[in-house]
């Protein structure tokens, strides 16, 4: 998909330094860049107020248990 956008000349240079560092095309990086960003802005379920995280992708349920442990572990 094709958009054009316009942005000050300091952003753009700016744009393009990062990317240059990261060996990459100007394009992947704004791409990948605004995708990590409307990702991390999605809105989390919540439960008494608190936010849950989200699942984690290979299915792991964190339980009491297994912090328990975790932390038994780390002592």
């Amino acid at each position: 998909m094709n958009l054009v956008i316009t942005i000050n000349e300091d952003t753009a240079t700016l744009l393009k330094s990062r990317a240059d560092l990261q060996s990459s095309s100007l394009e992947t990086f704004v791409s990948e860049l605004l995708e990590r960003e409307a990702l991390a802005a999605r809105s989390f379920e919540t439960r008494n107020g608190v936010p849950l995280l989200p699942p984690r992708g290979d299915g792991t349920t964190i339980t009491l248990d297994l912090v328990n442990a975790l932390r038994d572990d780390a002592e």
